[in-house]
C-alpha cells in the first residue's frame, strides 16, 4: 500500500472533520473573492493595466496567506 492510500484509510474515521475543513476553506476562498470583487467593481471601468497587475498581486497574496495557514494547521492535525 502506498502512503497516500494509508493516509486515506487512516482518515476515514475523520470523515466529518474533513468535510467541515473543506467547507471552511471554501467559505474563506469565497470571502476573499467577494472582497476582491467588491473592491474592483466600483472603479473597474477606469483601471490601467498596471492597476490590474496590482489587483492580481493582492489576490495572489490573500490566497498565499490562506494556503500557508491551511498547511500549518493541517500539519498540526496530521
Amino acid at each position: 500500500m502506498n502512503p497516500v492510500m494509508v493516509k486515506d484509510l487512516r482518515m476515514s474515521a475523520w470523515r466529518w472533520q474533513a468535510y467541515a475543513g473543506r467547507g471552511v476553506y471554501v467559505a474563506l476562498v469565497a470571502l476573499i473573492v467577494l472582497e476582491f470583487v467588491m473592491s474592483t467593481t466600483a472603479r473597474a471601468e477606469d483601471l490601467s493595466p498596471s492597476e490590474y497587475a496590482v489587483l492580481g498581486r493582492r489576490l495572489f497574496v490573500h490566497f498565499l496567506w490562506l494556503n500557508l495557514a491551511l498547511v500549518a494547521f493541517a500539519s498540526i492535525l496530521v
